[in-house]
């Protein structure tokens, strides 16, 4: 993948694999996370993949991700 923000294509393409945070409950109240090289993609596990997908550099959500363990977020 290039430097330029890919689209949901792109990272499927790429071999994205989605998987669902260990911390969701029965409820499928969460989100999923897929990475394809240095680009990450979050989507609501809800949706089933038919719905929209924020696409944020790999940097970006391990950022995210350490802030809301910290509860900073």
């Amino acid at each position: 993948m290039s430097t330029t923000r890919p689209t949901l294509a792109d990272l499927t393409q790429a071999g994205v694999t989605w998987r669902k945070s260990s911390a969701s409950g029965a409820n499928n109240e969460c989100v999923e996370v897929g990475a394809a090289g240095s680009w990450a993609g979050i989507r609501d596990t809800k949706q089933a993949g038919r719905g929209p997908v924020i696409i944020v550099t790999a940097d970006a959500l391990d950022a995210l991700v350490t802030a809301v363990s910290a509860g900073n977020l």
